[in-house]
């Protein structure tokens, strides 16, 4: 059984189901093995993550926003407190996996190049242009967190210009991520150096579409399912790699599913052990997403994913999921709770931040 549009705390339960599932797909996906086999466009997941911070964002900020009681600068600080503290304990766990495989002769420890890669991670900024495939190399999925940075502050800078003219920006932002799809063979792009253009293209769309969603909710009136029915579609449209269409198929999703899902899935919300679920993935998806890779790449220095028993590799990419999803668990009531409250009063003394609904929090990719 399952109460519409949404619950008293105005908390969206059904989408922090998704989110949690998405999350733990990008893990399989960064885990080389079997487990990877099972959700090889999971790299989908992070369109998913940007869309659904437009719509909770949205529902967050447009009211304060759009009255005046929330500048530019008091958007940041609220974002830097929301989503900084566990972006800080992933950096460090990166640094040490870092480390470690320096120290067993499996990464590369040039000095400079290494402290540039923990400046552009501490800063979330990639800052190692030409020498690193990825952005953000010592811990990859921050790669998306830097776009969706962008796409916050540009949302808050340009928020009257949005009020006015969002659709055409969301219909040119398709238009731009079409081009970028075609051009590279699939939506998975933006985490190299070599796509970096096409991250833009992928948060252009999705989190302004994501936005879009929420101010037309009232318009919008696509039928919900029951609320245990979306976490299964969204793995199996994970879980495809149709041959020789990648391209169109990841556009479909991106352009039509998601959104569609997001839409459904904001109207409904599950009741009972169901409830309490999608909490616990709401809670910890975020944690999940930035704190997985390293402990991947600390794994794959132990060959824990190059043995030649399927079963190791398993049992292996089975430990860290539930490990990482346990980690999440730990340090959201014992750290990131606590972190959070405590660089409220510090940066606003005057004011204490309040506790956003968990819907809030969002996360974000490989």
């Amino acid at each position: 059984m399952a109460r519409a549009e949404g619950t008293a705390e105005g908390k969206l339960y059904t989408l922090d189901g998704l989110r949690g599932f998405a999350a733990i797909a990008v893990v399989a996906f960064h885990t080389p093995g079997p487990l990877q086999s099972l959700a090889p466009s999971a790299y989908l997941a992070v369109d998913l993550f940007f869309a659904l911070s437009g719509f909770v964002i949205a529902k967050a900020y447009d009211a304060r926003i759009a009255s005046g009681l929330m500048s530019i600068g008091d958007f940041a600080r609220t974002r830097f407190i929301r989503l900084y503290p566990l972006l800080f304990i992933g950096a460090v766990i990166a640094i040490v996996a870092k480390l470690g495989g320096i120290a067993l002769d499996v990464a590369n420890g040039e000095p400079e190049r290494f402290a540039a890669q923990i400046a552009g991670l501490i800063l979330v900024a990639p800052l190692t242009w030409a020498e690193d495939e990825f952005l953000l190399n010592l811990n990859v999925p921050v790669w998306s967190l830097f776009f969706e940075i962008v796409a916050n502050l540009v949302f808050v800078a340009a928020f009257a210009f949005f009020a006015r003219h969002l659709a055409k920006v969301v219909a040119l932002a398709a238009v731009a991520l079409i081009i970028a799809v075609f051009s590279y063979g699939s939506a998975e792009i933006g985490a190299e150096w070599e796509s970096f253009a096409g991250g833009f293209a992928r948060v252009g769309f999705s989190f302004f579409a994501g936005v879009l969603l929420y101010r037309m909710r009232d318009r919008i009136k696509v039928p919900a399912l029951p609320p245990w029915a979306y976490p299964p579609i969204l793995i199996a449209a994970l879980a495809a790699a149709p041959d020789g269409v990648k391209a169109l198929y990841d556009l479909v999703c991106i352009l039509v599913l998601f959104p569609v899902m997001i839409a459904s899935a904001a109207r409904v919300e599950p009741q009972g052990a169901l409830k309490s679920s999608y909490a616990l993935l709401g809670a910890t998806s975020y944690g999940i997403y930035v704190l997985h890779y390293p402990f991947c790449r600390a794994m794959n220095n132990l060959d824990l994913f190059t043995q030649e028993s399927p079963a190791v590799m398993i049992v292996a990419g089975l430990a860290l999921v539930v490990g990482v999803l346990a980690l999440a668990w730990v340090l959201d009531r014992l750290y990131d709770q606590p972190a959070r409250r405590w660089l409220a009063r510090v940066l606003s003394p005057s004011a204490p931040e309040p506790t956003p609904a968990r819907s809030e929090r969002t996360r974000r990719t490989p």
